[in-house]
């Protein structure tokens, strides 16, 4: 009878002790989360309200969404060693790890109360993140499908939401998928929507505290229909690898377009090829840094700017293609900028003093014309002998100064007949324009 007693008081200390332990580690982990994530992507993250019980606890995180607008997200944490979840969206049953947290944003009473209104009872968005004994954080994203008409007559027809993200508690390492199937909206002033749209992540932390590794972005279709400004785009996808080596930051991107139908015709496929090499990881950490108002070229500090061009950062178009209404483009380019000389003060004519590369592309002859016409209209607009003459002069001086400059750069060698295109090729060298050797005056240009 005694030992009978004795098992039932452990048990009892266990039922009671191993939740309230776990509950305490999970609101000290949760805490710390909260402040990295919002250390990490300048989002002011708040946790305002933590009420810890036995078994499971609330707890409140804000964020500002603008003016004097906070966006609540409620959690209900469920403590560990094992959790038993019945709520909608996965994971769901028995859990085994620290904490089980369900979040939810409450939408009542902030600008968004229109999305509160069409899920009614549901979460438009919830998730819940699985806090494992290993140190991982398992998150599962949903937001059920919904069809809603508003007040106003507008129509929006939703299709819902599933992601899976997997972390860590020090945040250095991301991997996970969103998948959103479509949205679809209309309205007295819109009209239009989105179809398959896929994000895929996996990255880590670098040792200057910068994100690494692959990012997926894919969407199949985007639609606007609207007369004179309506557009169709076919199969976007966006691929990006970013690497550190040396101190140094290098990101490879590629942008692949199957069709996009605009009022001024039809283009794609498009494959364009950007590497962006040679960034100071410092430099890139510290721009990260910098609050949204002050992360601009303009405004970011001298010092770190400099930092940025001693390494020489480098931009490279690699065989990319765009195929146009007025036919193919080909471009293959390299521009560096900076160097390790750069003076500790410095105006904003050192980026083009330290200018370097070359440019080679292939254009259709029309669109290289026309690109000139707009050129040399701009120019004889502010030409008051050019404004006093009779249209058809106009048309014909139009002509006349559009020929010669293209004769002109065809003589310079920036420009080469290649039978149908043109060819335009040539490299900056300190800022200064050289082709077939020799420089080519800006003001000629």
């Amino acid at each position: 009878m005694k030992k009978m007693v004795s098992l039932l008081v452990i048990l009892a200390i266990l039922a009671v002790g191993l939740p309230y332990f776990f509950g305490r580690e999970a609101e000290t982990q949760y805490r710390k989360y909260i402040d990295l994530i919002s250390l990490n992507s300048s989002i002011p993250l708040k946790v305002s309200a933590y009420d810890r019980g036995i078994w499971s606890s609330k707890a409140i995180t804000e964020i500002p969404v603008g003016g004097p607008f906070i966006l609540k997200f409620h959690h209900r944490v469920l403590h560990g060693p094992v959790m038993f979840d019945r709520t909608p969206g996965k994971p769901k049953g028995f859990q085994w790890g620290m904490a089980l947290v369900a979040s939810a944003p409450n939408l009542m009473e902030t600008q968004y109360g229109e999305v509160h209104k069409a899920f009614g009872d549901e979460d438009p968005i919830s998730w819940k993140s699985l806090f494992a004994f290993n140190g991982n954080v398992q998150t599962f994203i949903h937001s059920p499908a919904k069809e809603y008409t508003a007040e106003n007559g507008a129509t929006i027809n939703w299709q819902g939401l599933e992601g899976q993200f997997t972390t860590d508690l020090l945040l250095v390492t991301l991997k996970g998928k969103l998948n959103i199937p479509g949205l679809k909206a209309k309205s007295g002033v819109f009209d239009g929507g989105i179809q398959g749209f896929s994000l895929e992540v996996d990255e880590k932390r670098s040792e200057s505290n910068l994100w690494v590794g692959k990012v997926l972005m894919a969407v199949d279709n985007v639609l606007l229909n609207e007369p004179q400004k309506g557009f169709e785009l076919t199969t976007i996808k966006i691929d990006g690898e970013s690497s550190e080596q040396n101190r140094l930051f290098n990101v490879l991107w590629t942008f692949d377009l199957t069709r996009a139908v605009m009022p001024s015709g039809t283009y794609g496929p498009m494959e364009i090829l950007v590497r962006l090499l040679n960034m100071d990881s410092d430099a890139m950490n510290e721009i990260q840094h910098l609050s949204p108002g002050t992360a601009k070229t303009q405004e970011i500090p001298k010092p770190i700017i400099r930092k940025l061009l001693e390494k020489n950062p480098t931009l490279v178009i690699e065989n990319s293609k765009l195929t146009l209404p007025e036919g193919d483009v080909l471009i293959n380019a390299k521009f560096s900028m900076g160097g390790a000389n750069i003076p500790e003060t410095f105006d904003d004519s050192i980026y083009l003093k330290t200018l370097n590369g070359d440019l080679d592309a292939l254009l259709p002859k029309s669109l290289l014309e026309k690109a000139i016409t707009q050129h040399v209209t701009m120019l004889l607009s502010q030409d008051p002998q050019y404004s006093s003459m009779l249209p058809d002069n106009q048309k014909a001086e139009l002509q006349r100064q559009t020929d010669q400059k293209i004769e002109k750069y065809k003589q310079e060698g920036l420009v080469m007949d290649k039978e149908d295109r043109y060819e335009v090729k040539f490299s900056v060298k300190d800022g200064k324009i050289m082709a077939n050797g020799k420089e080519v005056p800006l003001s000629g240009l």
